[in-house]
């Protein structure tokens, strides 16, 4: 897959999880560098140190302004208690739109570990928000059938 750059890599085991299992995900329609992926080539003087970088992107503080944007631009406001709550645009755009035109969002780094929404509000009229309320609306029904 790496044509005539090949002998640059060497292609490593996946990491083990926390589990001890080792996950691979396969995206057979990319054979090219896709989101999710870092490539250290040969040339990088202190993979340990950039590995420390990229192991930052898996914060709380930074996995929620790679999704909504940054706490400076406004997009978010820290709450000064371990909270934070995701602002609604003040133009009156959509909250899906200001995310997508301020972060990251779907391809940026990210881990957000089941109580990463105990920590973060959302407008519960607008995008992901909507998505949360509509989750809990469904807890405990076995089956939803749709027309």
């Amino acid at each position: 897959m790496a044509g005539e750059n090949a002998d640059q890599f060497i292609a490593l085991e996946a990491v083990a999880g926390p589990d001890g299992n080792h996950y691979v995900e396969n995206a057979s329609n990319f054979l090219d560098i896709a989101d999710r992926e870092l490539v250290i080539t040969k040339e990088c003087e202190d993979p340990e140190k950039l590995l420390a970088w990229a192991d930052d992107f898996y914060t709380d503080l930074a996995s929620m302004q790679t999704m909504y944007g940054s706490i400076s631009d406004g997009c978010i406001t820290d709450n000064g208690d371990g909270t934070y709550s995701v602002n609604e645009p003040e133009d009156g755009a959509s909250l899906d739109t200001e995310a997508w035109s301020n972060s990251l969002r779907e391809f940026g780094p990210k881990y957000m570990s089941p109580e990463f929404y105990d920590k973060v509000s959302l407008p519960e009229t607008q995008g992901d928000g909507i998505k949360l309320k509509e989750e809990t609306a469904f807890e405990g029904v076995d089956a939803v059938f749709l027309f």
